[in-house]
């Protein structure tokens, strides 16, 4: 509370009392450190994967869509793990949805739906 020639004032307003909004700071702290220690972790695996792809498409000199009937049948083997089809999904939706004719998308959409059943 702070003090004035009147006496003391109240710093809350209805249910924003200051002791509350530094629990509410602390959980969106808390919450914020939790979502980069998550982030931070799956880097190293993110960026395997990101090197897969990236091999791959150096030794086919195709595109990514030529990559994904590839992908799909590794990560059926469990050769691969799945996180490197989301990535080469994400990339394809990313760069080349617009230049895809017809039968590519329903490729990768069927590759899409392929990954929600096998979760």
């Amino acid at each position: 509370m702070k003090e004035t020639q009147e006496g003391p004032v109240s710093r809350c307003f209805g249910n924003n009392c200051p002791k509350n909004s530094g629990k509410k700071r602390e959980e969106a702290l808390k919450a914020a450190l939790k979502k980069v220690a998550d982030k931070k972790r799956m880097e190293p695996v993110v960026k395997r994967a990101q090197g897969e792809i990236n091999g791959l498409l150096k030794l086919s000199r195709g595109s990514l869509i030529n990559l994904l009937p590839l992908v799909v049948s590794r990560v059926v083997d469990k050769r691969y793990p799945r996180l490197v089809l989301e990535i080469l999904l994400e990339r394809i939706r990313r760069n080349q949805w617009d230049k895809l004719s017809p039968e590519d998308k329903c490729l990768v959409i069927q590759t899409e739906a392929f990954l929600i059943l096998r979760k």
